[in-house]
């Protein structure tokens, strides 16, 4: 976060809770970040974690500062957006470590034990040597200035009128690609699921077995919707961060260095992101199956739309995986991905006959 005051620029960082760092200051600042999983979008985890380690809200439009590389050789992609906050509100999540050192002890200790405004020549005095380069990024875009440089938080792609949506798809830009509208249609089919759930429910016009299966089958699928309504935002924000990472400097060997773990990272978490999605699919078409007995004939025939919808789903997803696959040849997270996909592969062959075989046993 940072703030204007008087034309000069500040920059807020906050210092880490527990008795390894109780007595350390200059050198021990850093800005509020934590680690995301491969699903998440790198953006919008510092998002979460600014907000988890400060207790303030992240928002507005964020100016991208880079990667930097700690000396445990964890990769820190860092944002920065303008803000302001009383330091002494400040609020953090605990978190648990072993205290005294090997005693078996578990001390709770806040993540942030407290927050500074620094003037930002100051901060590179008390920031973590590593990441004094962001702030040097940082004051250089104020110095040429930020509009081009500045990134509006993206909307949901719900949000979007049905026309718009489909002019961002068909246009050039990379994202929403083939992961996020597999992801949208298939929360589609789910829809078409849940109507047929709710209509053979009223139908039930009672209380017994077949009305509480069907809603117990109802909440299920409301539940896996909203995780691959979520997911397709996700999706996006993934590959994008791994635009970020491809365009990242490479002209020094360190940068170079940086670059590829970053690019890496990005692609293994856009390529984990799709199976993901697919094996929720792989659950709600299994879900489905064995309720088809519980459907009203009026409405059958939208459920079966659904399963079709999301197995088609499924397929796009692991096509969107697999053309990932080459870019992560080198990375450890490859087979385990691979290995991933051709289960999945297996699976979402099955769906058809899986399907002729339930409206068989009907």
């Amino acid at each position: 976060m940072y703030r204007r005051v008087a034309g000069e620029l500040e920059v807020f960082l906050v210092h880490p809770g527990g008795p390894i760092w109780a007595k350390k200051d200059k050198g021990a600042w850093t800005i509020p970040k934590g680690e995301y999983e491969r699903e998440e979008s790198p953006l919008v985890a510092a998002r979460r974690e600014f907000e988890e380690e400060t207790g303030f809200q992240a928002g507005g439009e964020f100016v991208e500062l880079g990667t930097v590389k700690q000396k445990s050789g964890k990769l820190v992609t860092a944002w920065a957006f303008e803000g302001d906050c009383d330091p002494a509100k400040l609020k953090s999540n605990t978190c648990q470590i072993e205290w005294p050192p090997r005693s078996g002890r578990r001390l709770e200790i806040p993540e942030v034990d407290r927050g500074r405004w620094f003037p930002i020549e100051e901060a590179g005095q008390y920031i973590r040597e590593e990441q004094r380069s962001l702030l040097d990024t940082l004051r250089n875009r104020f110095s040429m200035g930020t509009s081009h440089k500045a990134i509006p938080v993206q909307s949901s792609l719900w949000e979007q009128q049905a026309g718009e949506l489909l002019g961002r798809i068909s246009s050039t830009e990379p994202t929403p690609g083939g992961g996020s509208v597999a992801m949208m249609t298939a929360c589609m089919g789910i829809a078409l699921l849940r109507k047929a759930v709710a209509v053979s429910l009223k139908k039930e016009r009672g209380d017994g077995d077949r009305s509480h299966q069907l809603e117990a089958m109802l909440a299920e699928l409301s539940r896996e919707s909203a995780i691959l309504e979520g997911s397709a935002d996700g999706d996006s924000a993934l590959f994008n961060a791994y635009i970020r990472a491809v365009r990242l400097p490479r002209g020094s060997a360190a940068e170079a260095k940086i670059r590829e773990q970053a690019v890496e990272e990005a692609l293994a978490g856009a390529t984990s992101a799709p199976l993901a999605a697919a094996v929720t699919i792989r659950g709600i078409v299994s879900l489905a199956l064995r309720g088809l007995a519980l459907i009203h004939d009026v409405i059958l025939s939208d459920a079966i739309a659904g399963v079709h919808l999301l197995q088609a789903s499924a397929v796009c997803l692991l096509l969107t995986a697999e053309s990932n696959l080459p870019g992560l040849a080198k990375s450890s997270a490859c087979p385990a991905l691979k290995k991933q996909l051709k289960e999945l592969q297996r699976t979402v062959a099955k769906m058809k006959v899986d399907l002729e075989r339930a409206l068989r046993d009907r």
